[in-house]
C-alpha cells in the first residue's frame, strides 16, 4: 500500500437537515482525532430561497402563503499522513442519505 505524506482531503457538503449537518461534522471531527489528522471546518453561507403561494387562483388576491428552503453548506480539510481509501471509506459510512458531498484529495507521494 502507498503511504502518503502531506495528504490533504477536501470535502464540500450540503444540507437540507440543521441536525445532519451538524452530526456530520461532529462525526468527522471525532474521526479526525482518532486518526491524528489536522481537522479544519468553514461553515459556509446559508442559501435561502423564498417563494409566494397564492391560496386562491381566483379572487382572493391577498391570500398568500410564504414558504422557504434553506440550503446549508459547509467545507472540512483535512490535512495528514493517511490511506486514501481506508478514510474514504470511514467517511462514507457515516454520511446520512439527506447529504451531498463532493471530495476532492491531493498528496505528495513518499519516496520510501
Amino acid at each position: 500500500m502507498k503511504q502518503y505524506k502531506e495528504s490533504e482531503l477536501l470535502l464540500r457538503f450540503q444540507t437540507h437537515n440543521k441536525e445532519s449537518f451538524k452530526h456530520f461534522v461532529k462525526t468527522l471531527k471525532f474521526l479526525a482525532s482518532a486518526k491524528n489528522l489536522d481537522f479544519s471546518f468553514i461553515s459556509m453561507p446559508i442559501e435561502i430561497k423564498k417563494f409566494t403561494v397564492l391560496k386562491s387562483p381566483h379572487v382572493n388576491k391577498k391570500a398568500k402563503e410564504r414558504y422557504e428552503i434553506r440550503l446549508y453548506n459547509g467545507l472540512i480539510l483535512l490535512k495528514g499522513a493517511f490511506l486514501k481509501n481506508k478514510l474514504i471509506h470511514s467517511i462514507n459510512a457515516n454520511i446520512s442519505s439527506d447529504l451531498l458531498v463532493k471530495i476532492s484529495f491531493r498528496y505528495n507521494q513518499c519516496s520510501n
